[in-house]
């Protein structure tokens, strides 16, 4: 197999993955489901990922560059105001599940309701994702505080985990309702909660 065509099978076989794990879930998607969805034989399957931990785990990895292009242009662009910032970012992640027909979730807490019990590897990836998320998001709140844009008595930590908290929950309703509505204004109450008087409503 030439290299061109390896790259290729491995790039479509990821693909499949991707969007059949989150659409049906881990343990509902066979190696057979997503080798018949990819095209090819399932020894080019074992070829390429050793197992279906290891394709869950690159599928998760393809997850975290969308999470990464997605922060570069909301928390981590420093062009903006630091509330700005993380208005934005709420904003982006309901705008990315309003674009799922199905309203399926979030992919990084769907495979944790699913997978932390099961895999190891997965659920430390997970918890990697997470902690990241909320290193980003203390940041820029303990920035948004030196501006007095936001709240100084809260710890920045603390509110950056309940951010994650609270992005998770939204994720779960928005699933469940097949409606945004509801988390977009959850979204607006905690920004108003975390956010200074002046710096309401802006």
């Amino acid at each position: 197999m030439n290299k061109e065509r390896s790259n290729t099978n491995r790039a479509r076989i990821l693909q499949a993955a991707g969007e059949m794990l989150y659409r049906q879930g881990y343990n509902s998607t066979s190696v057979d489901d997503i080798a018949a969805a990819a095209g090819v034989s399932k020894s080019n399957f074992y070829y390429h990922f050793p197992s279906k931990e290891d394709l869950g785990l690159a599928v998760l990895a393809v997850r975290r560059e969308e999470l990464e292009r997605l922060l570069l242009g909301t928390l981590r662009d420093d062009t903006a105001s630091p509330l700005m910032r993380l208005r934005r970012f709420m904003n982006a992640l309901l705008d990315n599940q309003e674009t799922q027909l199905e309203r399926r979730g979030c992919p990084f807490g769907n495979l944790i309701a699913e997978m932390t019990e099961h895999s190891e590897r997965m659920r430390c990836f997970l918890s990697g994702v997470f902690s990241e998320l909320t290193a980003d998001l203390s940041r820029v709140i303990r920035e948004a505080q030196s501006r007095h844009e936001v709240r100084p008595e809260a710890d920045a930590e603390e509110l950056a985990g309940l951010f994650v908290h609270a992005i998770q929950g939204m994720h779960l309703m928005v699933k469940c309702d097949r409606d945004s509505n509801a988390a977009r204004t959850s979204g607006k109450v905690l920004m108003d909660l975390i956010a200074m008087p002046s710096h309401r409503n802006n």
